[in-house]
């Protein structure tokens, strides 16, 4: 639980509604050991770049512009 609530203070912007649903995304996938991400046709170059973003933010060495910029 200490882990989540610092993630959700993460949130940008730090939106009630946001927080409530990505503390919803993160309840169900704590319930069903799994997390998705499903991408429309046509969709797969914003799938890549989200992947790239995701694991670069993953590596921790992000300047807070580095930062921003893979948040967008």
């Amino acid at each position: 639980p200490a882990v989540v609530e610092r993630w959700l203070a993460k949130v940008t912007p730090h939106d009630p509604e946001l927080v409530a649903c990505y503390r919803k995304r993160l309840d169900t996938v704590a319930a069903t050991g799994v997390a998705l991400s499903l991408v429309g046709p046509g969709a797969r170059a914003d799938y890549d770049r989200m992947h790239d973003a995701l694991a670069e933010y993953a590596s921790g060495e992000l300047t807070p512009a580095r930062e921003r910029a893979v948040r967008s």
